[in-house]
């Protein structure tokens, strides 16, 4: 069994270790990280590495102190270098303690990370910590994909997190520490049933087990697995679509009728990952709404976030962010330079990407109109056009995705009163006529 542990970790680091770059190695003191520091002193024999350890100290037990400082002088002693940071003092406040406390603590492991640019992070989570994972995110009600539960490799804050041990056992890993120089402290922390990780093991599992079986934990533990694999293999089709989406420093937008998408699990979780990427979460109601939208190929349609507004315009999915200009509002003659609320310049040729939509355009705050010389234009808001010119515009828009509320923010181009072109250059050939100029304004924040 001891070979087998040790066979576990060597393989992990044959693929992943690389010749430079410390290895930063979160230690406790506990049963878990205690086998997995001497796994890794043991493993730096055959492949030399340098190995850093981090210490937090919560300060939630009065002797934490001192075995902090036994700590420090067994890891010298192994040739680890150790860094340690103690807590200010006991929080007086405990509500979701255990949360607090590993913010904490990856706070620390991060500055450490930075100071020696550690390759990675090293954890020593077992078996039945990816388990308690699972059935904790389970009952919590998270997304189906978080089911599977902590990775192997992952990044956090970037950080890259190495978790070799998720598929060794508790009873292996104890059995690796017997007879080893370093006796790992007991924390009694880990059995106060304040706790919702105390709980799970001494209250929750063993009542499951009474009705399931001793099984229990395997089957939560293979259903993370499969549940793993299936994260993978959804993760690369939602980077091809989200290689889709039109980024704009007013939002962006999404259109769903070409990635070719009819699983409605998959529609939610592309929405997901279109708002996560925007900082925004929605209910599963919300996904299920924009779903049926979508495919309706509803107009113009609305839908609750806690920031911003996301709308639904005929298979468009379209994020705009809370801090928008104001509207353009008046008239000003059309000439090159900076106003208050735009930029105005003249130019040979368009600053159009190829590719790029007329909505991408106007998220991004800008927009152009080609002219045959400057004078006697002026450039005017939207209320301050005739109704039949105001019509133009919103069909234009409105066949072009751009939500009506954009429409208020810019201003058109117009001639003794009247619009002159509301095209603003997305049907030209790319072999424009170079005797044009071109107008480009630019929105300000």
């Amino acid at each position: 069994m001891k070979d087998n542990l040790l066979k576990t970790l060597r393989d992990f680091l044959a693929v992943r270790l690389k010749p430079s770059g410390p290895l930063l190695l979160g230690l406790s003191g506990g049963e878990d990280s205690s086998a997995l520091f001497s796994l890794l002193i043991e493993c730096r024999s055959l492949v030399p590495f340098d190995l850093h350890v981090a210490h937090f100290d919560h300060a939630w037990r009065e002797e934490s102190f001192q075995e902090s400082i036994q700590l420090q002088e067994f890891v010298g002693v192994c040739g680890a270098t150790f860094h340690t940071e103690r807590a200010a003092c006991s929080p007086e406040d405990t509500s979701n303690l255990e949360e607090k406390a590993r913010k904490l603590r990856f706070e620390f492991f991060q500055k450490v990370y930075q100071k020696i640019g550690a390759q990675a992070l090293v954890l020593a989570h077992q078996r039945e910590d990816q388990v308690e994972t699972i059935l904790k995110r389970l009952f919590e009600g998270s997304n189906i994909l978080a089911l599977g539960g902590m990775r192997s490799s992952s990044y956090y804050e970037g950080m890259l997190v190495w978790r070799p041990l998720l598929s060794v056992s508790r009873e292996e890993i104890e059995e690796w520490n017997r007879g080893k120089a370093w006796a790992p402290f007991k924390d009694r922390t880990n059995l106060d049933l304040k706790f919702l990780r105390p709980r799970m093991r001494g209250q929750l599992f063993p009542f499951l087990e009474g009705y399931f079986g001793k099984k229990v934990k395997n089957s939560l533990f293979r259903v993370g697995e499969d549940l793993a694999l299936l994260k993978d293999f959804l993760e690369e089709r939602l980077k091809l679509h989200m290689e889709k989406s039109e980024e704009g420093s007013f939002g962006s937008s999404i259109c769903f009728k070409g990635l070719g998408i009819s699983d409605p699990f998959e529609k939610q979780e592309v929405i997901r990952r279109f708002l996560f990427k925007n900082q925004v979460e929605v209910s599963s109601d919300v996904l299920k709404k924009a779903v049926f939208l979508l495919d309706e190929l509803r107009p113009d349609k609305k839908l609750d976030v806690s920031q911003g507004e996301l709308l639904v315009d005929r298979g468009t999915l379209v994020f705009l962010k809370q801090e928008l200009p104001k509207p353009f509002q008046g008239q000003i003659p059309l000439k090159e330079g900076s106003f208050p609320f735009l930029d105005v310049t003249f130019s040979s040729k368009p600053t159009k990407q190829p590719g790029k939509s007329l909505l991408s355009s106007f998220l991004n705050g800008e927009i152009f109109y080609r002219l045959e010389g400057v004078d006697s234009f002026c450039l005017t808001s939207y209320d301050l056009l005739t109704e039949k010119d105001q019509k133009t515009v919103s069909s234009y828009l409105a066949k072009n995705k751009v939500p009506a509320k954009l429409k208020k923010l810019f201003p058109f181009l117009t001639n003794n009163n009247r619009l002159v072109d509301c095209d603003f250059c997305f049907n030209l050939d790319l072999n424009y006529d170079e005797s044009l100029v071109f107008s480009n304004i630019i929105l300000k924040k």
